[in-house]
């Protein structure tokens, strides 16, 4: 059976599966049975797309109605058109892989779940980290109890952005012109692998996750726009780990530093580039022995391959709907309970030349708040402000 398969999106982040799809369109693995795309001559790929005469249309449902079928469909739009392809996809006999996060709401997560098991039909959610061999091999020990209990996990991603990263419809939006829900922040989006791994991680199944408790929040905002551009958030799960998860795209510093992380167990303690290490999830156990998971960046296309062929063999993937729920729902409550707070004005630079704001002290502060994991009011920073509170489904 040659699997067919159709892409929503081509450009931005879902040009990755279109690249991987057409290097092994010859491959006899699968048939790129349709791409979605509103203008295809914008593409890259439109060339070759072209030649090789892959049906293309401007929506999923123009494709469907057109009468094509496909078994499994692959989404790579704004969060906020997740759910409406999903549950056309599952309408239509399709199996999906949709690019993080789930979607805007935690509601319409849970309806994207509910119709995946009613259909038996799965949603993949696109958690590259999730899918990859290192942290595939690291979660089987955690969940063997080769590590024992987590205790405190923390994570943290200094990532300067431009101007010209919220130059678009949704991004650092609540809400699209439309009155949508959007919720992009610095981690609803770029940094979402990483809260959503610690989750991950603790889950009790390949396929399952922890989920957040208790949350104190410091939301922070330094660029013009909407929601937030930096977050310090201490999170209590109900498995009673605490998490530890600092962020911002306005750092003082030009400098992509992170992900990084520790994670303390009871056995062991585990860390991602720390100490010189290089992109690997490095456990040094109580006895004094290493273990070296290895590198989860260096298996990105695993979550595509992994679906295609999960259409034929019905394995279930390890990143459902119900292993990322957990940081839809930390989202969702975070944009009803948590206060956004602008930065002072005396400590943000809007800086023309090169075309981005920071916020001065910032990137050392982060890494305070990291070593000492705690927030910045437990730092004694006045202008911040935390929010605590009991987080509901």
């Amino acid at each position: 059976m040659s699997v067919k398969v159709v892409t929503v999106g081509v450009r931005g982040y879902a040009a990755n599966y279109a690249r991987a799809l057409l290097e092994e369109l010859h491959s006899g693995k699968f048939t790129y049975s349709g791409v979605i795309a509103r203008d295809i001559t914008k593409s890259e790929f439109c060339e070759v797309i072209q030649s090789e005469r892959i049906p293309v249309y401007k929506s999923l449902k123009d494709y469907f109605d057109d009468g094509n079928q496909a078994d499994l469909v692959v989404i790579s739009t704004p969060t906020h058109l997740h759910k409406e392809d999903t549950l056309l996809a599952i309408k239509h006999g399709a199996d999906v892989l949709c690019e993080k996060p789930i979607a805007s709401l935690y509601t319409d997560a849970v309806e994207m779940m509910n119709a995946s098991e009613k259909s038996a039909k799965f949603v993949g959610i696109g958690y590259q980290w999730s899918f990859s061999n290192a942290n595939r091999a690291f979660k089987q020990d955690v969940m063997a109890g080769k590590l024992g209990k987590a205790i405190e996990m923390k994570t943290l991603v200094s990532w300067p952005r431009g101007w010209d990263y919220y130059d678009s419809a949704w991004k650092g939006k609540i809400k699209d012109n439309s009155g949508n829900y959007v919720l992009d922040s610095v981690v609803a989006n770029a940094t979402a692998h990483y809260l959503h791994n610690m989750y991950d991680v603790l889950g009790e199944q390949a396929d399952s996750s922890d989920m957040p408790e208790v949350i104190r929040c410091e939301l922070l905002r330094a660029n013009n726009i909407e929601n937030f551009d930096t977050c310090f958030l201490d999170i209590t799960t109900r498995k009673g780990t605490k998490l530890i998860f600092i962020a911002s795209h306005a750092p003082d510093s030009d400098i992509e530093d992170g992900p990084k992380f520790v994670f303390n167990f009871e056995k062991a303690v585990v860390t991602f580039n720390m100490d010189g290490e290089a992109n690997h999830i490095i456990a040094t156990f109580n006895d004094g022995t290493v273990k070296d998971y290895g590198n989860p960046f260096e298996t990105v296309h695993h979550r595509l391959w992994d679906a295609i062929d999960s259409v034929t063999t019905r394995e279930p993937l390890v990143c459902s709907v119900k292993t990322a729920i957990a940081h839809t729902l930390t989202i969702n409550s975070l944009n009803d309970y948590g206060e956004i707070v602008d930065f002072p004005a005396e400590l943000v630079v809007h800086d023309e030349e090169k075309q981005k704001t920071s916020v001065k002290g910032l990137y050392e502060l982060m890494y305070q708040a990291f070593e000492k994991s705690c927030l910045l009011t437990d730092l004694g920073i006045e202008w911040s402000k935390a929010t605590q509170y009991v987080v509901t489904e």
